[in-house]
């Protein structure tokens, strides 16, 4: 889907979209606004002559950015395997520019045949290395966050109450689940298990980095929930408290009857 086309009228009530392609039109000052009815966009990645991220995609992505719509570059994986794209530079770009990364794997309509898991495997080899390296690195890369997450989940869990587990977000249902078998799938999983244990020194020790992640994350949520409350009831207080009513006048008292004369 060309950029223009989100803003046709009969497109008014998509929430996301992906695969959106630019083309000359699309750097009309009309588009450089997001569509006010989208809550994600996913671009498919475009480099130029000097495998840089094309100058026009850029100041789409940039725009769109600055008014905090989550962006998610496309990658179709034979940019890499061509040498078209470093993935250094894509990494340190989506660091710069604040957006998501969707590596697509063989199979993909995006991604040339020619490519194969074997390669693709190599490539989620290398971004985990990169990432890994670069300690502040907080961007989303699909399929590599997805199964941080999972390990976080099964370090919480138990590997046994995640045995039936099915992914549920329908991007990666549609772009990695519907186009990767299932040994492949455990392969590259396995393949990132594997690099993490590495990196921190054993499945234990990745256990104890993971607990305390998890324990940081609750403790932050703590602060926020405390200071929302403190916040909300310190407003409830500072109200203006509501006019009274006026008080009704008190009917006049009945005139007491005289008393009998005493004898």
């Amino acid at each position: 889907m060309l950029l223009q086309e989100l803003f046709k009228e009969e497109n008014n009530n998509l929430k996301s979209a992906y695969s959106v392609t630019i083309n000359e039109e699309s750097t009309n000052p009309d588009f450089s606004t997001p569509p006010q009815n989208l809550e994600e966009i996913g671009f498919v990645f475009k480099v130029d002559e000097d495998g840089m991220l094309d100058e026009s995609l850029m100041d789409i992505v940039i725009s769109y950015r600055l008014t905090n719509l989550p962006v998610v570059m496309e990658v179709p994986v034979d940019l890499i395997t061509s040498g078209k794209l470093e993935i250094k530079y894509l990494i340190q770009l989506a660091n710069n520019v604040d957006f998501s990364i969707a590596l697509l794997p063989p199979g993909s309509n995006l991604v040339s045949s020619g490519v194969s898991m074997v390669q693709y495997k190599e490539i989620i080899s290398n971004v985990v290395d990169e990432m890994l390296s670069r300690p502040n690195f907080d961007k989303f890369i699909y399929p590599v966050s997805n199964f941080f997450e999972y390990l976080m989940l099964e370090n919480i869990l138990g590997k046994e109450k995640l045995s039936d587990f099915r992914p549920e977000n329908k991007y990666v249902i549609e772009n990695y689940s519907s186009v990767m078998s299932k040994e492949d799938s455990d392969d590259f999983k396995a393949l990132i298990r594997t690099k993490l244990y590495d990196f921190y020194g054993g499945e234990h020790e990745f256990k104890l980095v993971a607990s305390t992640m998890i324990e940081e994350i609750l403790s932050k949520a703590k602060v926020i929930y405390k200071d929302f409350m403190s916040d909300y009831l310190s407003r409830q207080n500072q109200a203006p408290q509501a006019p009274q009513a006026p008080q009704a006048p008190q009917a006049p008292q009945a005139p007491q009857a005289p008393q009998a004369p005493q004898n």
